[in-house]
């Protein structure tokens, strides 16, 4: 499955389209909301998500890491990291 994420902006909140896979996470909390027990939260329950989904958030992430025309490279060991912790081999397929 493909997946081609799409950045948007709602009422001044980040919001990332799925449509390939037909999910919107619209749940992206302000950086001063989140903590480590909500990442790691996270992390587990996309752990659980079947491969196709898993792609596709990774794929959000990429494009968002993306945006600004340019992968830095902490942000690609941000993504080898979260690839490994939800089970995916690779994550910039």
């Amino acid at each position: 499955m493909a997946c081609t994420p799409r950045i948007e902006n709602e009422n001044g909140r980040p919001r990332v389209a799925l449509p390939d896979c037909g999910h919107i996470l619209t749940c992206i909390p302000p950086l001063t909301e989140c903590n480590l027990a909500q990442i790691d939260h996270a992390l587990v329950r996309i752990a659980q998500a079947a491969t196709p989904l898993k792609r596709c958030i990774c794929a959000a992430l990429t494009a968002a890491a993306a945006a600004d025309g340019r992968l830095q490279r902490r942000e690609a060991e941000l993504l080898r990291a979260f690839a490994d912790a939800v089970g995916l081999s690779r994550p910039l397929d």
